[in-house]
């Protein structure tokens, strides 16, 4: 096989002890393939388990499994169905199972060994899972799979034999319902076979070069020119007919064209719809669908009516409120002469929106600079105090880090001057109030830039106004929304409670969730955790039944999202309450009152930490970086696991990623199914800590400690170590000390 002669000899030698195992029908035991290997050949632990481990990552052998990539084929039903397959590339299973007499059981019992050896792989297609040998051309799929139709390759061949055909011609020669020669015209251009070119259909020679030896039918065949029938002449009549409506395609109908331009602090954007046809179209609206990245006042409008070649243009007037890229898309909806509606897409737009970070930098002759510069504007209404509106404007300017020029609080004039550490341009801002409307002005070398920095600036100021203006007056307010948050933490540490003890049932659960979802719609709407809490929601809802009680592995990973879950809203009751004491400074009672619920370093939030970390820890070893060996080990648990095994693994995947990214490299984890490794390297060792979960913060800050202090205990031992691993004995203590 091609797969075998790529391979080195060390991985060569130890495949045919894998083969001496499978051939006494035993199941392949990496522990004992790596002893067998030492005693028959003269490889360091290192150079076997990194062999080992290449095979298994190139499919050609399985741990625990009784076949090898030498002994696959031995089973005469499994050859026969490879050969299918390679023959008949596209091959579902009910065609495996009826022309190979089959049972269902023995067909996929087959072809998921196939799979595990990388022989073939599987392709969902419809409602079908098709199956190809693993040297198909990739890429190829679809079209093949779309031409095993009838209905398909008659009109593909058409389509081969007769170039420049219409849906009209089609419709004429192909003995189908127009929708069914619709449908699978559809089928065909999503393959990529066939494309269409304004209305006429034509295929694509490479798609059908890369598959036509599969092809088991002839394609050019004998076809008759079309020829246009001579209508019979009409027969004068008084009868009046109705008009129909001609089927018509969006592009004979409509041109569509989209462009932006940044004004001052925010975005206008254009779309332009022309009318194409040769009759008036009437109702047209236009709909503009921004991201969340943008606030848009009047997401639609609407032009009455156009003629024949008349044209109209609409804009929109976005303004941003973050930073970054993001794509705007909409869609024109019309009537035409015949009263049926059309939809047309308006194609994506990518905008961006740049906040360049400034640095201090006094700029000399001011005016002189802004005439050589861009200007950009935006005004901010406000309904607050101008004092205050104006104090509000300087925090945010100055919190940018921007030398002053010129602050005036009589005139409410504010002038600084920096430079963009992105682009290293000048940038000038100035500020001023008329009329309970505070103007930013920016001049930047770039307008882009300028519009983004302004959409930045605009944000934080129009927050801070708004925050201002809300609290004014209303104390209640703030406090309420630090009352709610402490509540709904009560209540994560309540769903914590029920996961940690095991026997609370599903029903139980959901209502408690239920719960907390309803309070953070109400108190704190937005905040991203609402979507997740949901999708745990969703989840327990379609999988478990109200009597049912939580798995194992979903507890954890409940608990380890409460964790994250109580961290953010902790974080923002305490961002409230530092507002509450620098807004209301004279509410000594209230504020007191507060900081007893609100709390940044939370002591029961610190015992959940603990109890979930002591769920989680499985097992921890230290590595010999040099060797691959295994210095010292600790079980949390009773699980049982082949340190050195695990080590040389680790040693192999770390050695396989320095190889890749042709540079010395380091993992931090690997992630499983049921299980996780946290890793973490010092100058001679590697710590290798194993969870059932997903690792918190501080469980990875106590690894750190742990393999530093251990390094620097074992300092001198680690230098002259020759394999006596009894000298870290000690380590058990550190272990005790740090993690439990």
């Amino acid at each position: 096989m091609e797969k075998l002669t790529k391979i080195s000899k060390i991985e060569k030698d130890i495949l045919k002890i894998a083969d001496q195992f499978a051939n006494k029908n035993k199941r392949l035991n990496i522990r004992k393939l790596q002893s067998a290997a030492r005693s028959q050949f003269n490889y360091s632990n290192v150079e076997i388990s990194q062999a080992i481990y290449n095979l298994i990552l190139n499919k050609l052998i399985f741990p625990e499994k009784k076949l090898t990539i030498s002994n696959v084929l031995s089973n005469k039903k499994r050859e026969d169905i490879l050969n299918y397959i390679n023959e008949n590339p596209g091959s579902h299973l009910r065609e495996l199972r009826e022309n190979l007499n089959l049972n269902p059981k023995v067909a996929n019992w087959h072809l998921k060994v196939l799979e595990n050896f990388n022989m073939i792989y599987r392709k969902k297609y419809l409602k079908y899972r098709t199956f190809f040998p693993s040297n198909f051309n990739k890429g190829s799929e679809e079209p093949l799979l779309a031409l095993k139709n009838e209905n398909s390759l008659l009109i593909f061949k058409k389509i081969f034999n007769l170039p420049d055909l219409d849906l009209g011609k089609l419709k004429d020669i192909v003995d189908l319902d127009p929708k069914v020669i619709k449908y699978h015209l559809e089928r065909l251009i999503s393959s990529g076979i066939i494309k269409k070119e304004k209305n006429f259909y034509k295929i694509v020679e490479k798609k059908v070069e890369s598959i036509q030896k599969y092809l088991k039918v002839e394609l050019k065949e004998e076809i008759e020119p079309l020829i246009p029938v001579k209508p019979p002449i009409p027969i004068k009549t008084t009868t009046i007919t109705k008009p129909t409506s001609p089927t018509r395609e969006i592009e004979d109908l409509l041109n569509v064209k989209r462009e932006y331009d940044y004004v001052g602090g925010g975005i206008r954007f254009k779309i332009a719809v022309q009318n194409v046809s040769k009759t008036v179209i009437t109702d047209i609206n236009v709909t503009l669908v921004p991201t969340s990245q943008y606030e848009i006042p009047d997401r639609v409008k609407v032009v009455d009516i156009l003629k024949p070649g008349e044209s109209r243009g609409v804009d929109f007037d976005l303004i941003p409120l973050t930073c970054g890229k993001s794509k705007v898309f909409g869609s024109v909806s019309f009537i035409d002469p015949f009263g049926n509606p059309h939809t047309a897409t308006v194609t994506p737009k990518e905008i961006q929106i740049k906040c360049p970070l400034v640095q201090p930098k006094i700029l000399t002759q001011i005016e002189l600079l802004k005439s050589q510069l861009q200007k950009g504007s935006a005004k901010i209404p406000f309904k607050i105090d101008d004092n205050l509106a104006f104090n509000i404007i300087i925090d945010q300017i100055s919190a940018l880090d921007l030398s002053e020029i010129n602050v005036d609080k009589e005139q409410y004039l504010a002038l600084y001057s920096g430079i963009a550490k992105v682009t290293a341009d000048n940038m000038i801002i100035e500020s001023t109030i008329k009329n309970h409307d505070a103007i930013l002005t920016v001049w930047t070398k770039d307008l882009k830039q300028a519009t983004g920095f302004l959409a930045y600036l605009k944000n934080l100021i129009q927050m801070a106004f708004e925050t201002a203006s809300k609290l004014a007056g209303k104390t209640e307010k703030i406090s309420q929304k630090i009352l709610d948050s402490t509540e709904i933490i009560l209540r994560f540490f309540t769903l914590f409670d029920y996961c940690d003890e095991g026997n609370w049932n599903i029903g139980d659960i959901l209502l408690l969730m239920k719960e907390i979802k309803t309070k953070l719609d109400r108190s704190l709407p937005g905040l991203s955790i609402i979507d997740t809490l949901q999708e745990w929601i969703n989840d327990l809802d379609k999988n478990y039944r109200t009597g049912d009680n939580l798995s194992v592995k979903n507890r954890i990973n409940l608990e380890f999202d409460l964790l994250k879950w109580f961290s953010e809203v902790n974080r923002i009751a305490c961002q409230n309450l530092e507002t509450y004491q620098q807004t209301f400074p004279e509410q000594e009672t209230q504020i007191q009152q507060l900081c007893t619920l609100v709390d940044e370093k939370n002591p029961v939030f610190d015992g959940l930490k603990k109890r979930y970390t002591k769920i989680v820890i499985q097992y921890l070893m230290i590595i010999d970086k040099s060797s691959g060996l295994t210095l010292h080990e600790y079980n949390f648990t009773e699980s049982k696991i082949d340190p050195d095994l695990l080590g040389g693994f680790l040693t192999a995947i770390q050695s396989f990623g320095s190889e890749l990214s042709q540079t010395e490299t380091s993992m931090t984890k690997l992630a499983y199914k049921n299980f996780e490794i946290a890793l973490d390297d010092a100058e001679n060792i590697r710590a290798a800590l194993i969870l059932k979960g997903q690792p918190i913060d501080s469980i990875i800050k106590k690894l750190n400690v742990y393999i530093n202090e251990f390094e620097s205990k074992f300092k001198k031992e680690l230098k002259t170590w020759s394999g006596n691993v009894a000298l870290f004995k000690s380590a058990s203590e550190l272990v005790k000390k740090i993690f439990e």
